[in-house]
């Protein structure tokens, strides 16, 4: 099974379109057919992102955003970042922090859509930073 950190803004989409990559990703997870990895500060933010009003026409009610949560958090491993500021972005370095954590143990694919974090490709040992549709042409 692989390793995945998958970047707040693909659950997002895959949260609004679930035929998506994005969502054929999240399935995967639901289906454990990944190892998804996340800590809680990446669950808040998804939580307060989900929370914005723009986002109630997708869906995204009290009751459906703490119901998606509690699904990530029931097929995922929370695990404590390491302290990092690799990220051009400061917001993104909690992520990039989760994947060096998993990396430690076990080579990890960081899934992420950021330009300020796939700038980084090849820059931290022992993960993968790619797209979703990247990721999903390596799993077929």
């Amino acid at each position: 099974m692989h390793d995945v950190i998958v970047d707040t803004n693909v659950l997002i989409r895959a949260f609004i379109r679930r035929e998506s990559s994005d969502g054929k990703l999240l399935q995967m997870i639901i289906e454990d057919r990944l190892q998804f990895w996340f800590s809680l500060g990446l669950l808040r933010e998804l939580h307060r992102v989900l929370s914005y009003p723009r986002l109630v026409r997708y869906g995204a009610r009290e009751e459906t955003i703490g119901a998606f949560i509690q699904t990530l958090a029931a097929h995922g491993k929370a695990i404590v970042p390491h302290k990092t500021t690799v990220c051009r972005d400061a917001d993104d370095n909690e992520i990039i922090g989760v994947a060096m954590a998993v990396a430690e143990n076990e080579p990890v694919a960081l899934i992420s859509a950021d330009k300020d974090i796939l700038v980084l490709t090849g820059s931290v040992e022992r993960v993968s930073i790619m797209t979703p549709q990247k990721f999903l042409k390596t799993q077929m």
